[in-house]
């Protein structure tokens, strides 16, 4: 798979997730569970916020909804398209935001 950063330096993807003849409640649940800690992370995506704290408090509310956590981000061999600060728990960069 061959992935390059935009213009500006950045890399992102995206991904859109459909169903056929409706969706699984446990998906609804799941869903619902993803927008929370994607809203309560970037109210404290701040100058100088600790990716191991944003990641925490995700996993927290995943145990808080009977989710199983899951690993955000795992370590790979060679270049990664990852940009620092990764939100790992053994990330030592903050937010560099302004």
């Amino acid at each position: 798979m061959i992935e390059v950063n935009g213009p500006g330096g950045f890399y992102a993807e995206m991904g859109r997730t459909f169903c056929l003849g409706g969706s699984a409640e446990e998906l609804l649940k799941v869903w619902q569970v993803v927008k929370e800690a994607q809203r309560r992370t970037v109210e404290r995506l701040v100058a100088g916020a600790r990716p191991a704290d944003l990641l925490r408090r995700i996993m927290s509310l995943w145990s808080a909804r009977d989710l199983a956590p899951k690993g955000a981000l795992r370590p790979r061999t060679g270049l990664r398209p990852v940009e620092r600060p990764a939100l790992r728990a053994d990330e030592p960069m903050r937010w560099l935001l302004t």
